[in-house]
């Protein structure tokens, strides 16, 4: 990891993480939200049968854990997660995003978007799982990116344009050949002083 940059631990922060990334302001972490919740219903059809919410009801209820009023302190079910909120993000940035951890919880993975194709001249979102309750922003060296997340691979291969995955692959084997276990977690690559 080339370096790391904290947020405030407020619930908000694995939004905030994402805000900083795309426009340098942590603050702008409610726009965030809305356009993750855009992006779902965008593609509301795609993202409920991946999210398993294919009623009315279970979509709004997802939108929900998205949607916050930014004045109370938002509840556990309204903080960024993953799977769902990290490929919501590729999705919306068009960009790459990795999910670091040092817990055993969670594994590094990879997720790119299922709509388009990446911007691959530029780097990573790299988001970093802290104690299995805090969200930081990475910057690391993306010659090598962690694997697609197994549940997700099939999925996206089918909607991804084959040249970007060709030019990803490489960098998912360079990560293979140092994290030689897929379930091996990041703890001894990633360090949190």
């Amino acid at each position: 990891m080339a370096s790391l940059s904290d947020v405030k631990p407020d619930g908000n922060c694995g939004f905030c993480v994402a805000a900083k990334y795309l426009d340098g302001n942590k603050d702008n972490w409610v726009s965030m939200r809305v356009l993750l919740i855009e992006q779902f219903k965008l593609h509301i059809d795609r993202n409920a049968d991946m999210f398993s919410c294919r009623t009315k009801k279970a979509q709004k209820a997802f939108i929900g854990t998205i949607a916050h009023d930014g004045i109370t302190f938002p509840p556990k079910s309204k903080w960024f997660t993953t799977p769902e909120m990290t490929q919501l993000l590729a999705d919306t940035t068009n960009l790459v995003v990795v999910v670091l951890s040092s817990k055993l919880e969670y594994y590094c993975q990879t997720y790119i978007p299922m709509v388009g194709n990446p911007d691959t001249t530029k780097k990573p979102i790299v988001m970093l799982h802290e104690n299995k309750v805090h969200w930081l922003l990475g910057n690391m060296d993306n010659t090598y990116l962690p694997p697609m997340a197994l549940n997700w691979k099939s999925r996206i291969e089918m909607k991804v344009n084959k040249e970007v995955l060709d030019f990803l692959e490489p960098k998912f084997e360079k990560w293979r050949n140092r994290v030689p276990s897929r379930t091996t977690h990041c703890k001894d690559i990633v360090h949190i002083e």
